[in-house]
């Protein structure tokens, strides 16, 4: 009877560890790559609102003064160029906009997961600039 009861016990701790090495694997390893993941969408959706930018200046002659323009009807028909959620990024903070170089430029960035400037790795930065797009006098 004892030994029945010592037995019941060496399986519950083998259980037990077995249980929290799945869990820790399921931490680490899907939760780095759910991390991942939302890297690459912020990647690929700065790319995206960048596009959409440079698409209203096309149609306008002039980059927005704000992403919000990218959500409304626009001039001669054009837009709405994007969807509001398109402008926060996978931390639901909302993505980074000017435009430099008296019109000429713009910068679109997300401060990654920390949403500090800097940052390395899940808390990197990542943006567009595009110096000079436009050649100067040229709209």
């Amino acid at each position: 009877m004892i030994q029945s009861g010592m037995k019941r016990k060496r399986i519950l701790l083998l259980a037990g560890a077995v249980f929290l090495m799945i869990l820790l694997f399921v931490v680490f390893v899907v939760g780095s790559t759910f991390t991942c993941s939302r890297h690459l969408y912020a990647r690929v959706q700065v790319k995206k609102v960048a596009a959409m930018i440079e698409q209203y200046r096309i149609d306008t002659g002039e980059y927005p003064a704000d992403l919000e323009q990218l959500i409304e009807p626009g001039p001669q028909q054009s837009g709405p160029y994007i969807q509001a959620r398109d402008l926060r990024d996978p931390w639901f903070r909302p993505l980074y906009y000017r435009v430099e170089n008296n019109g000429r430029a713009f910068v679109l960035f997300t401060l990654g997961s920390d949403g500090r400037m800097g940052g390395d790795d899940e808390d990197a930065d990542f943006g567009t600039h595009n110096a000079d797009a436009v050649a100067p006098g040229g709209r």
